[in-house]
């Protein structure tokens, strides 16, 4: 068994191979063949992940630094028809990060998120905020909640998933103006993917 590196870690070593070897040589050949399965997993992952970015219609131009081509791409087949959405509640509502809520009378009490959206979207979108933190960390999705995503973050837990829920509905509602053409990269203070 020679010693592949997934991920940049090693998967497996001379020292743990010799142990194996003496203790139970059935496992190697069971490891052996799972490292096949999983090298060919991932040629195939990529491979997928070349043939979206390149049927999308991605310009590093006009898309926000953050969202690569897959994420980009996958978010624009979730969301189908940009147009179809008349304003920022009906996107908000689609990816369901909108607050649930219990009303009666004069009385009305708002809960946490219903999730009745586009599960999907709404994944893509909290994974592209975590990145939009890192390539875009002046985007107004974050200057919203300082306490979470600024310089001396102390907020944890909870606080933190609830803000990065919100922003995600923020991001949603920021990509439905820019395919809308409602607004631009410069306007909502986002960085694109590559200068001019």
């Amino acid at each position: 068994m020679r010693c592949r590196k997934l991920g940049g870690v090693r998967a497996n070593g001379p020292k743990l191979r010799a142990k194996l070897l003496v203790q139970d040589p059935w496992l190697i050949e069971m490891l052996e063949h799972h490292q096949r399965l999983l090298i060919a997993q991932q040629r195939r992952i990529v491979q997928l992940d070349r043939e979206i970015a390149r049927e999308s219609d991605y310009d590093r131009r006009q898309v926000a630094k953050g969202l690569g081509p897959t994420t980009f791409a996958s978010l624009q087949r979730e969301a189908i028809d940009w147009k179809r959405f008349a304003n920022r509640k009906q996107i908000g509502s689609y990816i369901g990060c909108c607050p649930s809520e219990w009303s009666t009378g004069t009385r009305q009490k708002l809960g946490s998120i219903d999730r009745l959206g586009n599960r999907r979207m709404r994944t893509l979108l909290v994974e592209a905020v975590w990145r939009f933190k890192k390539w875009n960390p002046t985007w107004r999705g974050f200057r919203k909640f300082p306490h979470v995503f600024g310089r001396h973050a102390t907020a944890r837990g909870a606080t933190r998933k609830k803000a990065v829920v919100a922003c995600a509905r923020l991001l949603a509602i920021d990509l439905w103006r820019l395919q809308t053409g409602r607004a631009t990269l410069k306007n909502l203070g986002l960085k694109p993917a590559q200068a001019r």
